[in-house]
């Protein structure tokens, strides 16, 4: 047994990362808008954003992972790369609200559903180089739900 608080079971030894674009800037949390034309903008960015997500999503489950059924129960961790040194300091709460259409992309893909997200973090590189989220899944449970694509054709 995991002696982990966010594992019910024994641990799955399935983990993956999906890496997608950074967010727009009009999807941060703290940048609202206060008009009618900002909101259709920011309407605009995320259609734009969640159709990116999906198709990234879906190349890397297609390409690197045989998805054998969904995951029921994970934790999630978001690693954004900024290429500039000087892009702002974002607090952790802002990070994953910033991330989370890329999460409800997810959702029919890869997890079954956002409840079985047990733990979410998110982490900040900056003079990376490139910019760019990454999302790494720890899948729980009883029997592997994922193989990696290299792990199969390499045996």
């Amino acid at each position: 047994m995991c002696p982990c608080p966010l594992c019910e079971g024994p641990i799955l030894a399935t983990a993956y990362c999906i890496e997608v674009p950074l967010p727009p800037p009009t999807l941060h949390p703290n940048k609202l808008p206060r008009t009618a034309q900002a909101r259709g903008r920011r309407d605009a960015d995320k259609a734009k954003y969640r159709s990116d997500c999906t198709a990234c999503i879906l190349a890397a489950v297609r390409t690197e992972y045989y998805l054998k059924e969904l995951v029921k129960s994970c934790a999630i961790t978001y690693l954004y790369r900024f290429q500039n040194p000087k892009a702002g300091h974002h607090d952790q709460d802002n990070l994953i609200a910033w991330a989370k259409v890329a999460l409800d992309c997810l959702q029919g893909h890869v997890i079954e559903n956002d409840r079985g997200v047990k733990a979410l973090h998110a982490i900040q590189e900056k003079k990376a180089k490139r910019s760019g989220l990454i999302i790494n899944i720890l899948a729980f449970g009883e029997k592997p739900v994922m193989a990696s694509a290299r792990a199969t054709t390499d045996e």
